[in-house]
């Protein structure tokens, strides 16, 4: 998403950045894709098909989000530090918060979205530790200003610009001990519990979306 950032950057002088998950269809056209002012930025994905058109959580911010480029540069775009599935929209709430910067939502019955199937990613097996560090705003000095990254090529079509790249190869994987492993089995065992349980609240909860409602909502 840095580089997607950067290399439209040069294109031209864009005021509004779509950053939006390829799995993620509208079943609405009713949610404007636009930017709000700085510095706010709009998180679209509110009610999606996979967890029965609910928002998963508060803090949310994954899926599809709508940013300025001021809001953008100011929360120095996204980590380029997690490999594979999960973390990076957690981190990107806490840059978020870190610099003080609200969330628009639009509510649920207009930010409605279809999730495609597709095969599932292996989870990043530091995630722990790396959102450890996001939590501890250790993560806020790089993301735009320290990407590296190798252009190979750009083709530019009637509907899109596709840029075509070479990143670095993830980091080494860190030797861990027994002790470790043994710790990692039991919060992932405790964390399979809770989102079960979670997904059951949410199932008889009331909807997060009422068909009368038509309100962008502010979260700070």
């Amino acid at each position: 998403m840095n580089v997607g950032f950067l290399e439209a950057s040069k294109i031209s002088n864009f005021s509004c950045f779509i950053f939006h998950d390829v799995d993620m269809v509208p079943e609405t056209d009713r949610a404007v894709y636009r930017c709000p002012d700085h510095p706010t930025i709009s998180h679209l994905a509110v009610a999606v098909s996979r967890w029965k058109y609910r928002l998963i959580y508060p803090r949310y911010c994954g899926g599809i989000t709508a940013m300025s480029r001021e809001s953008v540069s100011q929360i120095n775009g996204f980590s380029n530090t997690f490999y594979g599935w999960g973390g990076e929209d957690d981190d990107l709430y806490n840059r978020l918060s870190a610099h003080n910067m609200s969330i628009q939502r639009y509510p649920g019955n207009i930010a409605r979205y279809k999730m495609l199937k597709h095969d599932s990613v292996e989870e990043n097996p530091d995630l722990k530790e790396m959102m450890e560090k996001s939590e501890g705003d250790k993560l806020l000095n790089e993301g735009l200003n320290t990407i590296k990254y190798k252009l190979k090529n750009i083709t530019k079509t009637p509907l899109y610009t596709r840029i075509q790249l070479n990143l670095p190869i993830p980091p080494p994987k860190r030797k861990k001990g027994w002790m470790e492993y043994l710790k990692k089995n039991i919060d992932d065992a405790q964390n399979k519990v809770a989102n079960r349980l979670a997904e059951k609240l949410q199932e008889v909860s009331e909807d997060i979306f009422s068909p009368d409602d038509n309100e962008v909502k502010i979260y700070f």
